[in-house]
């Protein structure tokens, strides 16, 4: 029997519970936080702006979700290698529909890039404002598509194509 002897079993229901209870706080977490990212204004620290605008599907540590949402840590060295790839970053629908205005977003993209430089030990150039703007424009219609074409190109990349 799958509850067992008495304890056993108010252990594993109590822990049932406590599951239960610790994914729907996450979801209303995550709820709220988006609600909040909609009701905000930006502010001057592009750490902060990532935190209301990104870190609701990236996370807090740009981690991501696997197989669902790139880790950012591992997918922006291999795309912004190519200028293919570089340009999709500035084209993702994340990025093309941001509750950003250009200026703001470009501080947390050049953010991002920062810590991916100092991390990776590469120098990929900063964004500039026209850059944005001209593919932000153009968003990516199909992101899987495209994500995987780009990442194809690497040896690396393949094996972050599986979302």
């Amino acid at each position: 029997m799958w509850l067992g002897n008495t304890q056993t079993g108010q252990r594993r229901v109590t822990t049932l519970i406590g599951l239960g209870l610790g994914l729907g706080l996450d979801l209303l977490m995550l709820t709220l936080s988006y609600a909040q990212a909609l009701e905000r204004q930006p502010t001057r620290y592009p750490a902060s702006n990532y935190v209301l605008y990104c870190a609701g599907c990236h996370g807090l540590s740009a981690q991501g979700v696997a197989h669902r949402i790139p880790n950012l840590h591992q997918s922006l060295p291999l795309l912004l290698s190519s200028k293919a790839g570089r340009e999709f970053v500035l084209a993702v629908p994340g990025v093309a529909h941001s509750g950003l205005d250009d200026q703001h977003l470009l501080e947390v993209l050049n953010y991002l890039l920062s810590d991916i430089n100092s991390e990776s030990h590469h120098d990929f150039p900063a964004f500039t404002l026209a850059e944005l703007q001209r593919k932000r424009s153009e968003p990516v219609q199909n992101v899987r598509q495209a994500r995987a074409h780009i990442l194809a190109a690497t040896a690396a990349g393949a094996a972050l194509i599986d979302y």
